[in-house]
């Protein structure tokens, strides 16, 4: 993961602390939040918030997106996958439709881009296309689509799984420049 912490233009991307408990989990319970997640146990109460947070502070793989705004507004991940490396994230949704999500996810790949040439892997649920449009401003490229557990939903989900190479991730910022 990357060196914490990191800032853009808007945000400051930061380590989660023990402290972040409270809010991670009354956003994660949230429906609309937790239905387009598929790793977080449903329901998702204050004692999973506290879990997560003592696995980040043994191996910290995410961090927390902070704005003007008096509460953290999600998490960003990049963590060690079978393969590669994978992206995942959430924000609260009084964030959604600003372009947090984009600016914090550009700012970690940006990180992980720099320290090494390893292929980011990522996905989106169909149904939340909002996610998928994050993801192609990023410059990920679509895979084939593959069914993932979800707890939320009580089953498997479709996935629409994608992937960003270091090539492609720095023509695209060489070209916007």
């Amino acid at each position: 993961m990357s060196r914490a912490p990191l800032a853009t233009a808007r945000l400051r991307l930061r380590r989660p602390e023990a402290a972040d408990a409270g809010w991670i989990a009354r956003s994660i319970s949230l429906p609309e939040v937790q239905k387009n997640l598929t790793s977080p146990p449903h329901p998702f109460q204050q004692h999973h918030a506290e879990e997560w947070l003592a696995r980040e502070a043994e191996k910290p793989t995410s961090l927390v997106i902070e704005g003007d705004e008096e509460e953290p507004l999600g998490v960003v991940t990049l963590r060690t996958g079978e393969v590669a490396p994978v992206l995942g994230y959430w924000l609260k949704p009084g964030a959604w439709g600003r372009g947090y999500m984009t600016e914090a996810a550009g700012a970690v790949l940006a990180d992980h881009f720099a320290q090494t040439e390893t292929t980011a892997h990522s996905g989106y649920m169909p149904d939340h296309p909002t996610s998928g449009r994050v993801l192609a401003k990023l410059g990920f490229v679509e895979l084939e689509p593959e069914l993932r557990q979800c707890h939320f939903r009580g089953g498997e989900v479709p996935v629409m799984p994608a992937e960003l190479t270091a090539q492609r991730w720095r023509s695209l910022r060489q070209a916007a420049q």
